[in-house]
């Protein structure tokens, strides 16, 4: 009798076989064979019909993994995706630390930087930013583009709203203010944080153009 997942798994072998090894472009193409295998079934074939079917569509191991290499290839992320994202651990960094350091002259307030807030606030900061930033760079998967996406987006929203604050009588009347470096700091952070997510979303779908 047909085993349908076995006949997955062993075509999953065969592509690791060829050379198709990142899990991205792996679990794409996984994707679009159940997908197709769906839609083969509802026209009224058997599973194992279908299965033959999908494989065809989709593509041989050998065919796809030049595909893979006329795209630049699933092998190693680019040196500039790396840099974007140590690019967003930094600033980060210096949003935590910064205001500690670069007094503001003209203005006779404290302003506060999230170490002056809560020394454990930042220590959190310190390990969880690092694997949002990196790990997906590192151990990349279909959804991982989603950390430093929508992480990014929630600091940006943060970063929004401080700079709205200081400038409400709110600040002036609790005599406390954001520091406007680690405040701009943090946003560049953020920015560079979803264009990170975006990035990796961009790479992580290239296989729906190149076996549609």
């Amino acid at each position: 009798m047909f085993d349908l997942e076995q006949a997955i798994a062993e075509w999953r072998g065969q592509m690791l076989a060829a050379g198709i090894r990142a899990p991205v472009p792996l679990e794409e193409l996984e994707i679009h064979l159940r997908d197709e295998l769906e839609q083969q079934v509802k026209s009224g074939l058997n599973a194992q019909q279908a299965f033959e079917i999908a494989v065809q569509r989709i593509g041989q191991a050998h065919a796809l993994k030049k595909e893979f290499l006329k795209v630049g290839g699933d092998v190693r992320v680019p040196f500039w995706l790396v840099m974007v994202a140590f690019s967003s651990f930094a600033s980060f960094v210096a949003a935590l630390f910064v205001p500690l350091f670069a007094a503001i002259a003209w203005i006779d307030v404290v302003t506060a930087s999230v170490w002056e807030l809560s020394p454990i606030i930042t220590g959190v900061c310190m390990t969880v930013i690092p694997a949002i930033v990196f790990l997906p760079i590192l151990r990349p998967g279909v959804k991982s583009w989603l950390l430093p996406f929508l992480f990014g987006l929630a600091v940006l929203v943060l970063a929004v709203c401080a700079f709205v604050y200081d400038s409400t009588t709110m600040a002036y009347k609790y005599d406390l203010f954001f520091h406007p470096y680690g405040l701009s700091f943090l946003a560049i952070g953020a920015l560079l944080c979803v264009g990170e997510g975006l990035a990796l979303r961009s790479r992580g779908h290239f296989l729906a153009k190149s076996v549609s």
